[in-house]
């Protein structure tokens, strides 16, 4: 019996690949398209320099902004150091987000840690939260408290449709925490929250624009 031949590497094999995904309702091609992440570049590069300065000797130092959305693709899918980097090279789709195209440029599980450790003991979880909340609050999307009355209606659907925890037990693979120690456990609820409010905003953007004042 003949079967169908299965058909070779072509010349546009990324593009078709990612195209398919983006038909499939892969989360990372809005993420991508919507989020910002540069906005916490000048934070990230000041925590940074110093570790920079201390270690100026052989290879340079990553882009933290890289690393920031490295560490996003960790707290998404609730994945370990080990299995981040393992996933960062598997997934095109990850490679994609990250803009990376050899998995040469995949950082190993220690240098997520290290950067990971670094955010943690400055205590810039809240920080970068605190950053993207302004963001939110500039487009209409945090209000205060005269707001929420003047908006009631509209803050009760809110609340119908944006079930929080939900969301970070399903789409987020649940809040457990990977870690010792109360510096650690602050930055991750700090990055899990930041997480969270950046996956709301592509939601909000996505199917209810009008939430949002231009």
């Amino acid at each position: 019996m003949k079967y169908q031949k299965k058909t070779g590497m072509s010349l546009f094999e990324q593009e078709n690949t990612m195209e398919s995904l983006s038909k499939m309702g892969n989360p990372l091609v809005l993420l991508k398209e919507i989020v910002d992440f540069e906005q916490f570049r000048d934070e990230l590069e000041k925590l940074f320099a110093n570790d920079s300065k201390k270690n100026n000797a052989g290879r340079k130092p990553i882009d933290p902004v890289f690393m920031l959305k490295v560490l996003f693709l960790q707290r998404l899918y609730n994945i370990s150091d080990n299995q981040v980097e393992y996933q960062i090279k598997d997934r095109m789709s990850f490679r994609e987000f990250l803009d990376i195209y050899s998995v040469d440029d995949v950082p190993d599980e220690k240098t997520v840690w290290k950067y990971k450790n670094i955010m943690a003991n400055a205590g810039i979880g809240i920080k970068l939260f605190e950053k993207f909340n302004e963001q939110l609050a500039s487009i209409g999307l945090i209000v205060n408290e005269e707001q929420k009355e003047n908006n009631r209606v509209k803050s009760k659907t809110r609340c119908r449709i944006e079930q929080v925890y939900g969301f970070m037990e399903q789409s987020m693979k649940g809040l457990f925490f990977r870690g010792v120690g109360m510096v650690r456990a602050t930055f991750y609820i700090g990055f899990t929250n930041l997480v969270y409010n950046m996956c709301r905003l592509v939601q909000i953007k996505r199917y209810h624009s009008d939430w949002i004042m231009n």
